[in-house]
């Protein structure tokens, strides 16, 4: 404790770091204050130096106060115990297992050199690490350089058209910024999606079958678009392809951190899907379970069922450094440092190479002692080192960027859509539909329509947001008789959800909603609707 004219003052540690909210990466400072006790709070500040940002954040960050609140403690069969205790455990169950019977999973909420270490561990058993997003493995092998191209925030920003297939307001608000510049520079918004944007210069809604159709992008076009847990294989094929085909740049923006780095550094490895995980989990494939720095209940569509398959397990074992339901559901956790603390480093949606912003290598420690008792002896001096050799880079920095590939293509198979499109002359514009011609009205009758998520960071990372409500037009309240301030009953699967509503612009037969709901599940999206 410090002391400040006769007065104790609690001392203040300062983190330059990033926000751990999406792949974009944003710069921030984090404030931490330790008080009497040795408990932390932290606070946020702006850093303007950021090239990602230049010290703007979004809502998410600014709430990051709740994202780290809370240390967490290791912990073995329900009881609190020592963090050797909880290794050697570990070590103890993983020697044990088959290596058939094992699951490795990380969606990239954590440094490269962590990562990489995890990898190693899981290569020990002839394992990859799964990361719940199998678009590489859905995806012809020709297009997996796109998927991994990286394009700078200014290239966005002098983009003659902008395609947007994501909702920059909710998913990445920090990439609006971005766009609405590019537009006081003569851009072309174009948003195909059933919310209308006020960002749009043209709104569509269409499905993957008609964006060839129905788009026009030209060489000076940038196409935005996500992969995330949930993505489509068959949109993500139609939009590399319409892209390489009009020579377009495209930009894959993730939902977290350092998906971009994983991804790169496993060089596009086969990959369960999500759903097919927790398929292998409920059948009894996979009887032990090691996830880092992943809440597989803030990932999946159905909290209730993804409880009931992950007590099928024969042991969860967890490192992290949040508290949550996930975590008390495991039979072993071990307790990591805070993301802001990591030494360490990620790579953004840009290819930027940044630091995670701290001293402390707990977490990447605690797997070299697991990786160390299976023969593996990483340091974490040689895996930096492997990791910057990796992406062409000799130090971290807010200005270190990956060198781009110079094709979105990795043969010259020709892509495999025909994009007729592509012929229009600039300025022709027969090919486009009206957003209300799009999409068809859905039937009184049946009151059926299309759940589609506002997936945002505070969903991936199961942050409160206080949108307990869904949204739909007004010609769909209308249709159901609701009245202001009720309700409307969602019915799927033979499950029932009874939500708060709110009236928005969007598409008919289309209800949106910015959490999930445990009608949802991956395997159809439509629900019915009444009053």
């Amino acid at each position: 404790m410090q002391m400040k004219d006769g007065k104790k003052v609690c001392p203040e540690n300062v983190y330059s770091s990033i926000c751990p909210g999406c792949g974009l990466a944003c710069g921030l400072y984090i404030r931490e204050n330790i008080s009497e006790n040795g408990e932390s709070s932290v606070s946020v500040d702006f850093r303007k130096s950021s090239p990602v940002n230049a010290g703007k954040l979004c809502r998410f960050g600014l709430k990051l106060p709740l994202y780290y609140a809370g240390p967490q403690a290791s912990r073995v069969k329900g009881q609190d115990s020592g963090l050797e205790d909880a290794i050697s455990e570990t070590i103890r169950i993983l020697k044990a297992a088959p290596a058939e019977s094992l699951a490795f999973f990380s969606v990239g909420n954590t440094t490269n050199e962590e990562q990489k270490v995890f990898s190693a561990l899981a290569g020990v058993f002839g394992l990859d690490v799964e990361t719940g997003m199998a678009v590489y493995s859905s995806l012809p092998a020709r297009m997996h350089n796109a998927l991994n191209r990286s394009i700078s925030l200014e290239e966005v920003e002098n983009a003659g058209q902008i395609t947007l297939f994501v909702d920059p307001y909710s998913q990445y608000p920090l990439l609006l910024r971005r766009i609405l510049r590019a537009k006081e520079k003569g851009a072309e918004v174009i948003c195909i999606g059933p919310r209308q944007l006020s960002v749009a210069d043209k709104q569509f809604c269409l499905k993957p079958a008609e964006y060839v159709k129905s788009l026009c992008p030209s060489p000076k076009s940038v196409i935005i678009a996500d992969i995330h847990p949930y993505s489509d294989p068959e949109h993500m094929k139609v939009v590399i392809d319409l892209a390489e085909a009009s020579g377009s740049k495209i930009l894959f923006l993730k939902p977290f951190v350092n998906s971009t780095g994983m991804e790169t550094l496993a060089a596009n490895r086969k990959h369960r899907t999500l759903k097919k995980l927790l398929q292998d989990i409920d059948s009894g494939k996979i009887k032990t379970l090691f996830c880092l720095e992943s809440d597989l209940l803030e990932l999946a569509p159905d909290r209730e069922a993804t409880v009931l398959t992950l007590s099928k397990l024969d042991t969860l074992i967890v490192q992290t450094s949040r508290q949550g339901e996930f975590f008390r559901l495991a039979d072993i956790v071990i307790a990591s440092e805070q993301f802001y603390r990591k030494q360490g480093t990620v790579l953004n949606a840009e290819g930027r190479l940044l630091s995670a912003g701290g001293n402390s290598t707990i977490g990447f420690d605690i797997l070299s002692s697991l990786a160390e008792a299976f023969g593996k002896q990483p340091d974490f001096e040689s895996v930096q080192k492997e990791v910057y050799e990796s992406f062409g880079i000799k130090e971290a920095g807010d200005f270190a960027l990956k060198a781009s590939f110079e094709s979105y293509l990795i043969s010259d198979e020709p892509p495999e859509v025909e994009t007729s499109c592509l012929k229009c002359k600039p300025g022709q514009e027969e090919s486009y539909r009206s957003f209300s011609e799009t999409c068809t009205e859905p039937s009184p009758a049946s009151f059926s329509a299309s759940l589609v998520y506002s997936l945002s960071p505070f969903m991936w990372h199961g942050l409160e947001d206080n949108n307990d409500f869904v949204e739909l037009n007004l010609q769909m309240a209308r249709m159901l008789g609701l009245k202001k301030g009720g309700t409307v009953k969602i019915r799927a699967q033979g499950k029932m959800a009874d939500m708060k509503f709110r009236v928005s612009s969007i598409e008919n037969g289309y209800l949106l909603s910015a959490q999930k709901l445990p009608v949802a599940s991956f395997s159809g999206n439509e629900v019915e609707l009444s009053r």
